[in-house]
C-alpha cells in the first residue's frame, strides 16, 4: 500500500511541475466606448485600443452596445449597433430586434494590445449618440 501511495505522489507531483500557472482573481473591468454619429452615411465606427498587461488574463463575460436617438428622427433607417474584438462580433443590437451574436463570449485575452469597435449602421440620423463597451474579470497569472 505505501508503495502505491508514494507512485501516486510522485506521479501528482510530476504532473504539476508542467503545470502553466493558476488564476488568482484581480479585478473586474469595463470598457466602454461612445460617438455622436456626425453625418447621415450608412456606417460610422470609433475604435479605441486597449491593453491586457503583462502577467494578467482577460475573460470577457459580456459586450453591450446600444444607441439614444437624440438626433432628427428618420423612421425609414433602423439603427443597428455592432461591438467587435479585433474584428471578432461579439455583440449586435437592433431597434427592430435585439440581440445577442457571433458566439465568442466569453472570451479569454492573453496579455497583449487589442481593438474595441463600436459601429452603427444605417443610422441616418446626425446627433444619434452610440454607447457600447465590454466587461470581464482580470486574472494574475500565478507560476
Amino acid at each position: 500500500m505505501k508503495k502505491i501511495s508514494l507512485f501516486l505522489s510522485l506521479v501528482f507531483f510530476a504532473l504539476s511541475a508542467f503545470a502553466q500557472g493558476n488564476l488568482q482573481f484581480n479585478r473586474v473591468f469595463f470598457v466602454e466606448s461612445s460617438f455622436t454619429v456626425a453625418t447621415t452615411n450608412s456606417f460610422e465606427k470609433t475604435d479605441i485600443s486597449f491593453t491586457v498587461p503583462a502577467g494578467k488574463v482577460w475573460k470577457l463575460e459580456s459586450a453591450h452596445g446600444t444607441f439614444e436617438n437624440t438626433g432628427s428622427t428618420n423612421p425609414s433607417y433602423i439603427p443597428a449597433v455592432q461591438v467587435m474584438i479585433n474584428k471578432k462580433l461579439v455583440h449586435f443590437y437592433s431597434s427592430s430586434s435585439p440581440t445577442d451574436v457571433g458566439g465568442y463570449l466569453p472570451m479569454w485575452l492573453p496579455e497583449g494590445t487589442y481593438t474595441l469597435t463600436l459601429s452603427m449602421s444605417n443610422s441616418g440620423n446626425i446627433g444619434n449618440r452610440v454607447y457600447g463597451g465590454i466587461t470581464g474579470i482580470e486574472f494574475n497569472i500565478i507560476p
